[in-house]
């Protein structure tokens, strides 16, 4: 079977099979589209953070408290004596 009777067959098939096909360049068309989507999002987000990180300056740290538990308080003193040695 030569390359022109594979492509011609292919067509045929195509041809034959429309809902077929049709779904199935949908559901192409709706992953590349979804891909696409979710890395400009993230690329977008990424810019955004960096902006709000340089935006911020060089020589600043924001520190936010909350209420502590316990479970803060163990993880604090491990730390502590993890840097400790």
């Amino acid at each position: 079977m030569n390359w022109m009777q594979t492509v011609r067959m292919a067509f045929k098939s195509i041809l034959n099979n429309k809902v077929r096909s049709i779904l199935t360049m949908l559901g192409i068309i709706i992953g590349v589209a979804s891909v696409i989507a979710i890395v400009a999002s993230i690329q977008g987000t990424s810019k955004l953070q960096r902006l709000q990180y340089e935006a911020m300056g060089v020589n600043r740290i924001d520190i936010y408290g909350y209420k502590r538990n316990i479970f803060y308080m163990i993880f604090i003193h491990f730390i502590f004596h993890i840097f400790k040695r």
